[in-house]
């Protein structure tokens, strides 16, 4: 798995431990993941319980998850200006992993996760 990890303050005091990867070998299951598909970007919040995950998974303040996106893409050395839009069935089809699909070539087969922390 190739991997890029950094930490970022933001303006507003939050830390954030931003991790860029793609898998480049056969999964869990045995199926390989496949290089040309769209970005996603994942943002987790440390404080939150695994309870209170499954409990907000489908009521996300998607508003204030945008303005995390510009500095923590520019901490791995994305540009800040990609197109992204919120899905809720983005990491599965049954809506357990929301994230930000990226709309452009930009990431093409990577993931990066944003973890939130006050």
């Amino acid at each position: 798995m190739e991997r890029t990890e950094c930490t970022v303050v933001t303006d507003d005091g939050l830390t954030l431990e931003v991790s860029k990867g793609r898998m480049t070998e056969y999964g869990r299951y045995g199926h390989k993941y496949h290089p040309n598909r769209k970005g996603r970007i994942y943002v987790w919040i440390s404080s939150e319980t695994v309870l209170d995950n499954l409990m907000n998974r489908r009521n996300r303040p998607t508003k204030f998850y945008r303005t995390l996106l510009p500095p923590a893409l520019e901490a791995i050395g994305e540009p800040t200006d990609i197109k992204v839009s919120w899905n809720q069935k983005a990491g599965c089809s049954c809506g357990c992993s929301p994230a930000f699909v990226v709309r452009g070539s930009e990431l093409y087969g990577y993931d990066v996760h944003i973890n939130v922390a006050a």
